[in-house]
């Protein structure tokens, strides 16, 4: 089955910190002020001591995910992988309004723009797998993938964007399947969702 050209994400670049934006401009006056919200009671809960507990090497949340996914590929199935990539999308919602809000007290508030944004389109995958789930006669999952929160903004930055490779990792699997055309057409545009918001973590690590 032909699969989806990629447009190019990787050709994301910033020019500069009023740039910084994803595809997710549609977002109504409303559903960023909730975010708002939802960033800073992130940053508070996860701001202090205890966060030294949630530390890792970015590299080793990569590593699991690629290790979680060639396990549940050998078995074939296809709604594991989705039950997966729900698990990692909830996870990601509640780690990068943690980042934004530290990054944006510690360096400059256009942080948290561009980090509303990419969870704002975390909103959106999860939605998607959420239906694709439920049409399948599944329960969607709760469960979270641990979030991870640091005491150093690059720290912060490499953590997410080892989140989102793993996440590109996760979608690029599932279009190993044999997808009906929507399915696959969705999954194509979170998969490529996702490269772009690697490459914008990776341009806002230049700025720290």
């Amino acid at each position: 089955m032909a699969r989806t050209m990629l447009q190019k994400p990787e050709d994301y670049r910033l020019t500069n910190m009023d740039d910084v934006s994803c595809h997710s401009k549609r977002m109504t006056g409303n559903r960023r002020r909730l975010l708002q919200v939802g960033i800073g009671i992130g940053g508070m809960l996860l701001a202090g001591p205890a966060s030294l507990l949630f530390r890792s090497e970015a590299a080793g949340r990569t590593r699991a995910v690629q290790a979680e996914v060639a396990t549940i590929s050998g078995r074939g199935s296809l709604e594991e992988l989705m039950a997966l990539a729900l698990q990692h999308e909830h996870g990601a919602m509640i780690q990068y309004a943690n980042h934004a809000g530290l990054l944006s007290h510690w360096i400059n508030p256009i942080f948290a723009t561009s980090i509303q944004d990419i969870i704002a389109d975390e909103v959106e995958h999860t939605v998607t797998l959420v239906n694709a789930l439920a049409v399948r006669g599944l329960t969607p999952t709760l469960a979270v993938w641990p979030p991870r929160s640091g005491d150093q903004a690059r720290e912060l930055i490499l953590m997410d964007i080892a989140a989102e490779q793993g996440a590109v990792e996760l979608y690029t699997q599932m279009l190993e399947h044999d997808l009906d055309p929507t399915l696959r057409t969705a999954i194509t545009s979170i998969r490529d969702a996702e490269i772009l918001h690697r490459n914008i973590f990776n341009d806002l690590l230049e700025k720290v």
